[in-house]
């Protein structure tokens, strides 16, 4: 199956002492390609520009991402669902301060983060399965991250289900955190 979609919108925020004007775009294509009801491969590729004015602050910020995102899934032995991907994201961003006051430093600065996962679903009988996985993402910012988690369930009737998991997550820090100097 194919998908293409894509989206276009402005409009004006109300702010202190003025209005601020935004806009923006996306596109996004997707192909998903079904071998059995246990095996899929996924492909997409997205674009997003958004731009924004903030009239009191005489600033503007223009942000231009894409990305790619590659799965599979499969079946292994009818015990283990492998689930695997890949990642990429670049984004570039500009932004313009009109204030002594406040900046985000580098004015134009190119961010990227790269992902690779995997995880193993085993069925260990009808009710119990555990899920085994991790994900590992570089950025700029911080470097190499590793993001191991495991989570277990059990089917205790045909609509409830008791689960637990145990997981490192991660957040990767934005140019505010990092490149806001007041």
């Amino acid at each position: 199956t194919y998908t293409v979609q894509g989206d276009y919108y402005g409009g004006t925020i109300k702010t202190a002492g003025s209005n601020s004007d935004f806009n923006g775009q996306n596109i996004l294509g997707r192909w998903r390609r079904n071998f059995s009801q246990e095996s899929e491969l996924i492909l997409q590729v997205y674009y997003d520009r958004y731009f924004k004015t903030d009239a009191p602050g005489k600033t503007s910020d223009e942000i231009n991402s894409a990305d790619v995102d590659f799965q599979h899934r499969f079946l292994v032995r009818n015990r283990h669902s492998i689930l695997w991907g890949l990642k990429y994201r670049h984004v570039n961003d500009d932004f313009v301060s009109g204030s002594s006051f406040l900046a985000i430093l580098p004015q134009r600065k190119d961010l990227s983060l790269a992902t690779a996962f995997i995880q193993d679903e085993v069925t260990l009988s009808d009710k119990f399965k555990i899920t085994l996985g991790s994900k590992i993402a570089h950025n700029v910012y911080t470097g190499i991250e590793i993001q191991p988690g495991i989570r277990l369930s059990l089917n205790v009737g045909r609509t409830q289900t008791l689960w637990a998991a145990i997981s490192r997550a991660v957040r990767t820090p934005s140019r505010v955190d990092v490149d806001y100097f007041s």
